[in-house]
């Protein structure tokens, strides 16, 4: 309820996965593109980079409400592994593909961020989650703010798009 426009998004994506499967076309929501392959549907991404759901098939499901009633509706369904490693055939939905396309443009996004530092001269040695770890000799003009820059330089496919950084100086690594 407080976030509608995040709800109408994930239907959104949901219908546009569906048609592009059913129909074997292309669709776009916003900046994402779904197409559809013999065995696979695409999500193209904003940094150009595609997400693949394999074997994908949108089928009857039938689930049951918290009021005990039963509901049938036509859900996505792919290949893939499942939490414990088992291959099998998933149910996927429009908050799922959500996930799915914040997390594959964050990492975009840091390894952009990685690239840029690379290329000032900062030798990467780790990256975790949403953190990069330098290593730069004590006399070295590279300084925390270099790389703080290099981490939230615009992205030619994600104009506007708001990126913050901090870090910290240390002779240890810290967590």
């Amino acid at each position: 309820e407080a976030f509608p426009e995040v709800v109408r998004f994930w239907y959104a994506l949901s219908d546009a996965a569906k048609e592009a499967v059913s129909n074997k076309c292309r669709t776009h929501v916003g900046l994402i593109t779904f197409e559809y392959k013999p065995g696979v549907l695409l999500l193209h991404l904003p940094s150009g980079r595609t997400l693949h759901y394999l074997k994908p098939r949108v089928e009857w499901q039938t689930r049951k409400l918290p009021d005990g009633e039963t509901m049938r509706s036509l859900a996505l369904t792919y290949e893939g592994m499942n939490s414990v490693k088992k291959w099998c055939r998933q149910t996927t939905h429009g908050g799922k593909l959500t996930e799915n396309i914040c997390q594959a443009l964050s990492r975009d996004v840091l390894a952009a961020g990685l690239i840029a530092a690379t290329d000032y001269g900062f030798d990467v040695v780790a990256h975790f989650h949403d953190e990069i770890l330098a290593e730069v000799p004590l006399d070295s003009p590279l300084t925390l703010q270099d790389l703080i820059d290099c981490m939230v330089k615009d992205l030619p496919w994600a104009k506007g798009l708001p990126l913050a950084a901090a870090g910290e100086v240390s002779p240890i690594f810290k967590k």
